[in-house]
């Protein structure tokens, strides 16, 4: 998948197996092994709660499905966006080039779905959706027991890969006090985790370093004790554990894919916060402090750009 792929494909729902209304689109671009999705949902039929976002292959005239997070529905509307290897879906032995295309299922049978290929027929029903799983094998396997070996560790080496990225800094600043339950903290998901940071103060000032030290680095006009520098979206998981779940907030995934880029600022000392670029107006102020960005700093009065920001450690 060498160079750059991109797209767009509308999104409709349906009720009972039938097509109805646009419900929103996806943006999808691929570039090299890495592929960024972005989502916006608008008046489906998935009210409140949280949807299920799957990638999907049509196998057998049903939707093989690649679980690629969860969406938050507000009166039938949401955003999300996401960042994935494009080899590698969903930890399985598929890639993006055989996907189908992306289904959205949410409580009591609610379901969206777009499809950007052409090809076998399917019933668009969430009891046509079914989860990919590794596929497995009895010790005294048939002749197909490789084959099987080799789908499976394809499977795991892909989890143990992200379990790995996301226990490296912790296990630089490991606390034997906090080893009781660590286990299970582990098999939650980034925005399941208790809200505990695990990472010693010191922590931050070595990631605030290294990111000085790699990102662009600046210090907001109106006040020169406002030290920034511009971060990406998957730079959050360098950040504490209790802070990963930003990842999926809607209006943060908003300013990130409008601007492509997020701020990590220090206000003073051990005081940092996570800063989303955007435009001051009323309506946008509310939905920042719906979404815990409650303040703005402001960098251009004249059009009255600057950060929406939520502060750490606080």
């Amino acid at each position: 998948m060498a160079g750059i792929k991109r797209f767009i494909t509308y999104i409709y729902a349906y009720e009972n197996g039938t097509k109805g209304i646009n419900a929103g689109f996806a943006k999808v671009e691929i570039r090299g092994n890495e592929c960024r999705i972005e989502v916006h949902l608008r008046g489906t039929p998935i009210r409140m709660g949280m949807d299920q976002v799957y990638l999907f292959k049509v196998e057998g005239g049903q939707m093989l499905a690649f679980p690629m997070g969860e969406m938050r529905m507000i009166k039938g509307s949401g955003d999300y966006g996401t960042i994935i290897k494009a080899d590698q879906i969903g930890g399985s032995e598929y890639s993006f080039a055989e996907m189908d295309g992306m289904v959205f299922a949410g409580e009591e049978g609610a379901i969206a779905m777009t499809r950007w290929t052409e090809g076998e027929p399917f019933t668009v029903k969430t009891e046509n959706i079914r989860l990919w799983e590794p596929q497995r094998f009895d010790v005294g396997g048939t002749e197909n027991q490789k084959e099987n070996e080799k789908n499976e560790n394809i499977a795991e080496r892909a989890t143990a890969e992200r379990v790995n990225a996301e226990k490296v800094t912790a296990k630089k600043t490991e606390n034997p006090a906090d080893k009781n339950g660590e286990n299970a903290a582990e098999e939650l998901h980034a925005t399941e985790m208790p809200m505990r940071n695990i990472f010693p103060k010191f922590v931050w000032v070595d990631t605030w370093e290294r990111f000085k030290n790699t990102y662009p680095y600046f210090t907001l006009p109106e006040d020169k004790n406002v030290e920034c520098v511009r971060i990406e979206l998957k730079d959050l998981r360098e950040l504490p554990r209790k802070y990963w779940y930003l990842g999926n907030n809607s209006f943060l995934l908003h300013g990130f894919f409008n601007y492509r880029y997020l701020v990590l600022g220090k206000l003073e000392e051990d005081k940092w916060f996570i800063g989303v670029p955007g435009i001051y107006q009323q309506q946008e102020r509310m939905m920042a402090a719906i979404f815990g960005f409650p303040e703005f700093m402001t960098t251009d009065h004249i059009n009255q750009f600057g950060y929406w920001y939520h502060t750490l450690d606080e």
